[in-house]
């Protein structure tokens, strides 16, 4: 994604800052806990760099104009992206996944 001021690789969706806590809590708490756990941490990871964000979120979704109520859940969602971007662009989903240690 190109950027108005040509930075490559910064964007105003705040992934950078989002990967850096992912990043920090690998680091401080290694493989081998439950998602729960690890979606514990990685949240107060974000409250503790000023993010804001919403847990355990319910999403629907449509086909063709039907709306499903599929009780889709998302882990973690950060707040949504400047309006100024493309509306093809919605923001991040933040899935949480633990591998085996």
């Amino acid at each position: 994604m190109e950027q108005k001021d040509q930075k490559v690789g910064k964007y105003q969706d705040e992934s950078e800052a989002v990967i850096g806590a992912l990043i920090e809590v690998h680091r401080a708490r290694g493989p081998g806990l439950l998602e729960s756990a690890y979606e514990a941490c990685f949240c107060h990871e974000l409250w503790l760099r000023g993010l804001a964000f919403e847990r355990q979120r319910s999403v629907g979704t449509t086909y063709r104009g039907l709306v499903i109520d599929s009780r889709y859940r998302v882990d973690v969602l950060p707040p949504p992206p400047p309006s100024d971007l493309p509306d093809l662009f919605v923001g991040l989903l933040v899935p949480l996944r633990a591998a085996p240690a």
